[in-house]
């Protein structure tokens, strides 16, 4: 999975680099960007497991800085519920 989200990153970074992107994505698509996009090594997925479950419709979102790398700016949250 780490190879074709690497892949997908890589892709859209080429093609889309000015636009924004959504991607729709269970649990372990999520994690697994989180693992790849903030560099988490292995016991920091376990720690982001131990907040619970990728919760169904809620939002991560990543946001682009100056020097073109992806910050995380919300993970696991469900404020268009409220």
């Amino acid at each position: 999975m780490a190879l074709r989200l690497r892949s997908l990153l890589r892709d859209l970074y080429e093609a889309e680099a000015s636009r924004r992107v959504l991607l729709v994505a269970h649990d372990a698509v999520v994690l697994m960007l989180r693992h790849i996009i903030d560099d988490l090594d292995e016991a920091e997925v376990e720690e982001v497991l131990r907040g619970g479950a990728v919760a169904n419709t809620a939002l991560t979102r990543w946001s682009r800085t100056g020097e073109g790398r992806l910050q995380l700016d919300c993970y696991n949250t469900l404020p268009h519920l409220d």
